[in-house]
């Protein structure tokens, strides 16, 4: 038997939603269940107010460390995009090995980890997510200083640069970093998501 802390737990990771019980729903439907053989009355149905795609994604990543629903940079492009860089001249992780060494992009990522080793001369090294892999972005000291404050404060990053490639493995020396637009620059976007800052 479930005990009602197991239910809550299924509830709040999503689990009920293949059987078409939303989350909320099925949360207060998992408090409920244990304390119904005590009231002899039925309660009157309540509707709770369904999640939007962003609640969705912030809860996923805060119950369980991950989603199963869009990943958080197609969630951005579906959603929120206020970059003033068409997404159709953003590419994805997938084109980086079909590219030629020297060739100019412009990428789109979650920052999931910042290194800054004390041996690499004022480099920063970031690794990016996207909905299809990773890109690793090299990050020389003067850029750093020009773009701190995005590359310290921002969990999402829009980033112009070279692809310098070493047989299989392959990397973005970063020129410039695009900004989003100054009106929803304080717009707070998804919440439980968290990327690993390592400074050494």
């Amino acid at each position: 038997v479930l005990e009602r802390a197991d239910l809550v737990a299924l509830a709040a990771s999503d689990a009920f939603r293949s059987l078409g019980i939303d989350r909320r729903q099925a949360i207060w439907s998992a408090h409920a269940a244990v304390l119904s053989p005590h009231f002899k009355e039925r309660e009157t149905e309540f509707e709770v107010r369904r999640e939007d795609s962003k609640e969705r994604l912030d809860i996923d990543f805060y119950a369980t460390g991950t989603s199963l629903y869009l990943h958080p940079t197609e969630l951005m492009k579906l959603e929120y995009w206020d970059y003033p860089v068409p997404q159709s001249k953003v590419m994805d992780s997938r084109r980086l090995p079909t590219l030629w060494n020297g060739a100019k992009m412009t990428v789109f990522g979650l920052i999931i980890a910042r290194q800054a080793p004390p041996t690499a001369n004022g480099m920063l090294f970031i690794t990016l997510e996207d909905q299809a892999g990773f890109m690793n972005l090299a990050v020389r000291p003067h850029v750093y200083r020009k773009y701190q404050k995005v590359f310290d404060r921002d969990i999402f990053l829009l980033v112009r640069g070279t692809l310098v490639k070493e047989g299989h493995a392959h990397s973005l020396t970063v020129l410039e970093v695009v900004s989003r637009k100054p009106v929803e620059a304080e717009v707070t976007v998804l919440k439980g998501v968290k990327s690993e800052n390592n400074e050494s």
